[in-house]
């Protein structure tokens, strides 16, 4: 957890840096704009939520450690739209291509550490208000506002791999047929804009697996894993039009 903590700390460092603006604001700049694209990250801790915790595939029996946090990272591209409710309140509407992994150690029927790793395209759809801050609205010539996004995804799974923990490098055992996942997923964002929408934007970002549906039939040779994930989420590219 040493690297996940040093890289969530690099990213809120990065978001509380000061971005100076060149015109004064009086209002929100994004009431200007119909839509929006965004590009970031997420530094996330994930843990295994599945009632199951002992699976059995063909080369054997593994359990898997629960309730232990593992860092993860999500690569985020968002398109969304604008839609306005009050002079300084936007509603929003996005959807995206997301690339997530996943991570979990397990423990095999000789007692072997192990660990599973995952990678989806996961596909969300987020409904969001985004209002103007009660207190410092417009700070140093920058319009400072909160964002709250919920909403529903699903998730393709790319790539699962299955190797041994202290060794990386060795070929991993490849297991596919993992089903379609579906989940909620929540942001609670920060942001300081210019007048033409730059800025700075981040915040936390949660995904939560829906483990009754995720598993659309059983089968003996799979692996199923469901997880939970909390992350550190920040704007690299921010574009409205």
């Amino acid at each position: 957890m040493t690297k996940f903590c040093i890289l969530t700390a690099i990213i809120l460092l990065i978001g509380m840096t000061t971005l100076k603006g060149q015109d004064s604001l009086t209002s929100d700049p994004l009431l200007q704009f119909k839509n929006f694209i965004e590009i970031g990250v997420s530094l996330n801790a994930t843990r295994v939520n599945t009632e199951f915790t002992t699976f059995g595939t063909k080369k054997g029996i593994y359990n898997f450690e629960k309730g232990k946090y593992l860092p993860s990272f999500d690569g985020i591209l968002n398109y969304g739209w604008f839609f306005k409710d009050k002079d300084n309140e936007i509603l929003t509407l996005k959807t995206g291509i997301n690339i997530t992994s996943k991570v979990a150690n397990l423990i095999d029927s000789v007692g072997t550490d192990l660990k599973y790793s995952e990678s989806f395209i996961q596909i969300p759809l987020q409904i969001g208000l985004r209002q103007p801050k009660k207190f410092n609205t417009v700070k140093n010539n920058l319009f400072h506002a909160i964002e709250f996004n919920v909403g529903l995804y699903v998730a393709i799974p790319i790539m699962e791999k299955l190797d041994l923990k202290n060794n990386i490098d060795q070929q991993g055992s490849t297991s596919f047929g993992n089903y379609f996942r579906f989940g909620f997923i929540g942001e609670f964002l920060f942001s300081q804009l210019n007048k033409k929408g730059y800025g700075n934007k981040f915040g936390l970002r949660v995904a939560v697996d829906i483990n009754s549906i995720a598993k659309f039939k059983e089968t003996k040779y799979q692996l199923y894993p469901y997880y939970n994930s909390v992350g550190v989420f920040y704007v690299i590219v921010n574009r409205h039009k």
